[in-house]
């Protein structure tokens, strides 16, 4: 729980966590043989933190990327999951049109430089991909990428 400066002492005391706390919390959370199980979180925490979390429940309205990025939690692939469930109390999937709203005209106005963009690329990606040279690219699977790099001088 987030607390306020205006909310109660009380709620202070308990619920008050400092960020190494949180991360504690969050390594349990992320921890498949901890008892923690179910994490109650809003906006804070949507950014998916366990790959094999397996259930969503709205209980608020979310629109346009909150409201992706949130379902999208569910739907990540891990070994002995074969779906994601969502669900909905509040109703969010009504009207599922409403909640997922862009302009398209203005969406091809976001990047005027496509072109450029593109021909810049090719360079772009060697540069990243320099980062991770020692990374063994044979492995696959949710650890795989769970080795250490070297940074290029």
């Amino acid at each position: 729980m987030t607390v306020a400066p205006n909310d109660p002492d009380e709620w202070k005391r308990k619920w008050d966590r400092s960020r190494d706390n949180q991360e504690k919390l969050l390594d349990r959370f992320r921890d498949q043989s901890d008892p923690l199980k179910v994490l109650i979180v809003t906006s804070k925490l949507l950014a998916g933190r366990r790959p094999y979390s397996q259930t969503i429940y709205l209980d608020k309205l979310m629109k346009d990327h909150t409201l992706v990025q949130a379902i999208t939690r569910v739907n990540r692939p891990y070994p002995m999951k074969s779906f994601g469930l969502i669900v909905d109390y509040i109703g969010v999937f009504d009207n599922v049109s409403k909640s997922l709203v862009f302009d398209e005209k203005a969406m091809l106005t976001v990047v005027k430089n496509i072109s450029e963009l593109k021909s810049q690329f090719p360079v772009a990606l060697e540069t990243c991909l320099a980062y991770f040279l020692s990374v063994d690219r044979s492995l696959s699977g949710y650890g795989g990428a769970n080795r250490r790099t070297r940074l290029p001088p």
